[in-house]
């Protein structure tokens, strides 16, 4: 009878330490609830439908039809996300929340699941940004030549701006930040903005290029941004160009996609650079590739690289000039060192020193892409 109970009890012990090592090492998790507004009447809505996506997992949100109360979850908190917003009617622009990983709540230390409040403001597509004039006049009163101006968008929509039911949290529309930039043609000093075209109280740096004879403008000190919905009419002042400086206007890098799998054979990861004016390669297009192709490297989630190989001259790395816009592309399945089933996280083109480009005909003015953009590569997205 001793010699059972004594079994008994370790084995009870057993069990108890078991079990706390299995609490220790089960991943803590999150749900979430709240409510879906309209933003223009400040109205909860019942009638949309909630997915929140993580990894490869995706989780459809449960919504009370009586008071439009969503619940969502569980999400390992190790995790970033996505939340995605429809409505079946399509009344409301599409929103689309892209957020950082929730992490540990303080002070728990045995991964108890944690339930977050959070609201989601949608806008009705209806809420349209009114026609606006922006005028391009000169520093010294001549008539400016046709031209482009183009606004890329640099802040979420102003009507965004509200504290929520929890202070700091409210998911907020990250599509307004990555739709594409707009491109409108001057002619004669004037530029016409149509209605919708712009996402109503986001700001937008001006860019006003390629006029023959004129200095670039963007926006800076100085140089409002342009409101779409506040901005009506505007005026912006270029000045005559003395000598041609090339420059990078923007690029798209921070919002670069890159492919899901390694064995594609169709260029991805594609960066768009855009300069104030026409340029060219110094050199050949084959030495081009072939400098970007002995910088090229790759990162996947899972830690794995895949670099510079001395003689693979070419991993799929290209470079393409059209007008003021120079191009970066890959091929991943030129890349054999990474395994099918790696997920890309990144990639990286290299040695930019090595790649020179002048504005068309101005040998005096030509630069590497490494002193365009302000470093020896440029990765897709910006880390």
């Amino acid at each position: 009878m001793t010699r059972t109970l004594g079994a008994l009890l370790v084995l009870g012990t057993l069990g108890a330490f078991a079990a706390s090592c299995d609490n220790e090492d089960a991943t803590p998790v999150a749900w979430f609830e709240g409510h879906v507004y309209d933003g223009s009447l400040n109205k909860p809505l019942t009638e949309y439908a909630m997915q929140l996506t993580y990894r490869d997992q995706s989780l459809v949100a449960k919504v009370d039809a009586k008071t439009g109360r969503f619940l969502v979850g569980p999400v390992p908190i190790w995790n970033d996300y996505t939340i995605a917003v429809t409505d079946a009617a399509g009344t409301f622009r599409a929103f689309e929340s892209r957020n950082p990983m929730i992490g540990r709540a303080k002070n728990d230390a045995e991964g108890t699941p944690q339930t977050l409040y959070w609201d989601v403001y949608v806008f009705p597509k209806a809420l349209t940004a009114p026609a606006a004039t922006i005028y391009v006049t000169t520093t010294d009163s001549t008539q400016p030549t046709d031209g482009k101006l183009t606004l890329r968008p640099q802040t979420r929509s102003s009507l965004e701006v509200t504290p929520g039911s929890i202070t700091g949290q409210v998911w907020t529309n990250d599509l307004d930040l990555l739709q594409e930039s707009l491109t409108v043609d001057v002619k004669s000093g004037r530029a016409e903005i149509t209605a919708g075209s712009t996402i109503y109280g986001v700001a937008y740096d001006v860019s006003i290029h390629s006029m023959a004879g004129f200095a670039p403008l963007a926006s800076g000190p100085g140089t409002p941004p342009f409101v779409a919905g506040t901005t009506i009419s505007a005026e912006y002042v270029v000045s005559p160009q003395t000598d041609v400086k090339l420059i990078l206007l923007y690029s798209n890098a921070s919002t670069c996609q890159v492919p899901a799998i390694v064995t594609t054979a169709a260029e991805t990861s594609t960066i768009n650079l855009t300069m104030n004016v026409p340029v060219e390669l110094v050199g050949t297009v084959a030495n081009a590739n072939t400098s970007l192709n002995y910088g090229l490297s790759v990162t996947s989630t899972d830690g794995t690289n895949a670099s510079a190989v001395a003689g693979a001259t070419d991993k799929g790395a290209k470079i393409a000039i059209a007008g003021n816009v120079v191009t970066l592309t890959w091929k991943p399945a030129n890349v054999t060192s990474l395994a099918a089933a790696d997920p890309i996280k990144s990639v990286h083109y290299g040695n930019l020193a090595s790649v020179t480009i002048q504005p068309v005909g101005k040998p005096g003015q030509a630069k590497t892409l490494a002193a365009l953009v302000g470093g020896s590569s440029v990765s897709c997205p910006t880390p």
